[in-house]
């Protein structure tokens, strides 16, 4: 049973795994397509304006190509002390990344943006994830056994990260994966696309 009764196909533009699979779950059918979109960061923006800025621009980018669908598209940026934590260019940036959250308290927001010719709704979700000390052993186990390359931040809640270190989530897990979850959901019952 579709219980959005959506009559346009939708479009994820993300290849990230983790909302493919969270956009499954909510039980919406839809198919990837990637925005050639190149995240270049305009000097004006603070921290945390960065994720709407970008979720806009991936969403307009394959919108361009796919007229008549529902376009989904996410952004999400790890703020610590105001200091943005983005995808670790290298190896020594991850370790650099996970070092500074050790024993830190930082936000995690995610704008996303819904997107067709009849409509454009955009929502954030903040949630704020407080990470135990961490040896510079288990740093580097950590960057040594998981991706932290494709993360905001170098780290995935949902790995061992998240399952050994995590002291406490405030918000949404969902949110800290890179989808919240709860607002497609709600956008797309409550919009007219």
């Amino acid at each position: 049973m579709d219980l959005l009764n959506l009559n346009k196909k939708v479009i994820l533009a993300s290849q990230s795994p983790r909302r493919k699979e969270l956009l499954s779950a909510l039980g919406i059918q839809f198919e990837i397509k990637v925005s050639s979109y190149e995240e270049v960061l305009p000097a004006h923006l603070s921290p945390a304006e960065i994720p709407l800025f970008h979720a806009n621009n991936k969403a307009m980018d394959v919108l361009t190509n796919n007229p008549d669908a529902i376009i989904i598209s996410a952004d999400t940026v790890v703020i610590l002390n105001n200091e943005l934590l983005e995808k670790p260019k290298d190896l020594d940036d991850a370790k650099q990344m996970i070092s500074k959250l050790s024993g830190q308290k930082h936000q995690v927001l995610t704008a996303i943006c819904v997107q067709s010719n009849l409509n454009h709704v955009v929502a954030e979700d903040s949630s704020y994830v407080e990470i135990a000390p961490l040896t510079q052993n288990e740093i580097d186990y950590y960057i040594n056994n998981h991706n932290v390359m494709d993360k905001a931040g170098s780290y995935g809640i949902q790995d061992w990260f998240g399952l050994a270190k995590n002291v406490s989530i405030t918000g949404s897990y969902f949110n800290i994966m890179g989808l919240p979850t709860h607002l497609i959901y709600h956008i797309l019952k409550e919009n007219k696309f």
